[in-house]
């Protein structure tokens, strides 16, 4: 039989992001607000009304190689 753990809460979820003023504007629809945003650091802190915590990891596009025949 399989065990279950009851997870009761969460701390922070970590979300890795593209484009960081395109998710903030999405979460921002769904109620989070802007906690921390520094300059040069990759990591950006938001939260909602309930305490719920998201780290937005910014994680920029690899960069395109061209095809080579």
């Amino acid at each position: 039989m399989a065990q279950t753990i009851a997870i009761e809460r969460v701390d922070h979820i970590g979300i890795r992001v593209r484009d960081l003023d395109c998710a903030l504007a999405f979460y921002r629809v769904l109620g989070f607000t802007l906690v921390r945003r520094a300059e040069g650091d990759d990591v950006t802190i938001i939260r909602n009304e309930h305490g719920a915590e998201f780290n937005l990891v910014f994680t920029p596009m690899p960069a395109i190689r061209p095809l080579t025949f």
